[in-house]
């Protein structure tokens, strides 16, 4: 009995299914509504969509990439100019110091050969001295030119030789000033 009557249960219930309308129309035409809806969906997506940024997108990675190579040409040209100005500048010190070796040289070579001419009137611990003098100045301007060599661009060293060279020609001065000598 129970398999008979859950039959007819889903016959009404099938029967009942059946008799209900599942489409409902509307009271008025929907489509117009919805088209004006898409419409204005399409507009603000052309307006605002990824294909309306791509010019933008392009102009600014262009804008972007000029700006670029211009500043690195900028760097580039900035960074040779310093370079060519700071071989000039080692040229020119360079110059500078072979002019300032030339003539300690010259003033050196005429001491010297004051000291041979006067020698036998002057003490020899005094000509001694001198010439101990004299090659401690050698030996500090050597150790500086090496230092020069090494760091070619600092130009503290190039000070410190052209000091030291005046403190030997002030030195060789005064010794021929005290010892009435003449060149």
């Amino acid at each position: 009995m129970t398999d008979n009557s859950n039959n007819l249960d889903d016959k009404q219930l099938n029967q009942q299914l059946a008799s209900i309308t599942w489409e409902i129309e509307p009271e008025r035409d929907l489509w117009p509504d919805i088209s004006s809806r898409i419409r204005f969906d399409d507009r603000r997506t052309k307006r605002w969509g990824p294909k309306n940024w791509a010019p933008i997108a392009v102009a600014a990675s262009l804008t972007l990439a000029v700006v670029s190579l211009l500043f690195s040409s900028y760097t580039v040209i900035n960074t040779q100019r310093i370079a060519s100005t700071q071989q000039n500048l080692m040229k020119y010190q360079q110059a500078q110091l072979n002019l300032i070796e030339e003539q300690h040289q010259m003033v050196r070579v005429q001491f010297v050969q004051l000291l041979e001419r006067e020698k036998n009137s002057l003490n020899p611990d005094f000509i001694a001295e001198i010439q101990q003098v004299m090659s401690d100045v050698d030996s500090a301007a050597e150790q500086i030119k090496e230092a020069m060599k090494t760091q070619p661009s600092n130009p503290d060293y190039s000070s410190m030789l052209v000091q030291t060279y005046q403190h030997e020609l002030k030195l060789l001065n005064r010794v021929k000033t005290r010892k009435g000598l003449s060149i």
